[in-house]
């Protein structure tokens, strides 16, 4: 496949993951001008209501405890960490656990399940989103609020996974080509039906 061409279907392939991005929550009207800030918010913040979904019918809080899920397996599993919304001292602990050589001695909040708690009550692992569920005026996981996906940060993925199909199929980047075939597209429809379902829920 030529360079021209590879650019070509890269540029049509990112407006597809934009447009399935918006195609896949439902109700959502396309801004013709917006605030950045605002829109900054919406893509971190925004379940749509589905943290129900994936609090009471998934347990998605749960099952992190019941696993002993850390910070350090977020960590490895890709997760991202705002960390600009936690206070300075925790900001300057994990800065220097991480500087260490990761062990349960010398970095305890790395790895205590108990942490994960604490960094969604502070809404700081990017696309899980902690609400105010219970009306109590505070966001408490374990007072019994509730955690969402980040609606739209589950849409750009599922776009993302569409368009990798995509350009594997091509061979696009001079990377090995990898033929669409049953496997891929239930992998794929499996993934942005889900995103598609935790939106409805």
């Amino acid at each position: 496949m030529s360079l021209e061409v590879s650019r070509a279907l890269t540029r049509h392939l990112t407006v597809l993951t934009i447009c399935a991005g918006a195609v896949l929550i439902p109700g959502v009207a396309v801004a013709q001008v917006g605030n950045a800030a605002s829109g900054q918010q919406v893509y971190l913040f925004e379940t749509f209501g589905n943290e129900g979904f994936w609090t009471d019918a998934v347990r998605m809080p749960q099952g992190m405890k019941a696993a002993r899920f850390t910070l350090l397996d977020a960590l490895k599993l890709g997760l991202n960490v705002d960390a600009d919304v936690l206070p300075l001292q925790v900001q300057a602990v994990l800065a220097a656990e991480l500087r260490s050589d990761r062990t349960p001695r010398k970095a305890p909040f790395l790895n205590t399940p108990s942490f994960m708690d604490v960094l969604l009550d502070f809404n700081a692992i990017i696309g899980l989103v902690a609400k105010d569920s219970n009306g109590d005026g505070r966001v408490d996981i374990r007072s019994g609020d509730k955690v969402g996906v980040a609606a739209l940060t589950a849409a750009v993925i599922a776009g993302q996974i569409a368009a990798s199909v995509a350009l594997d199929h091509f061979g696009a980047f001079g990377l090995d080509v990898k033929p669409v075939n049953w496997s891929r597209v239930a992998g794929a429809v499996l993934v942005i039906g889900g995103a598609i379902l935790a939106q409805r829920s």
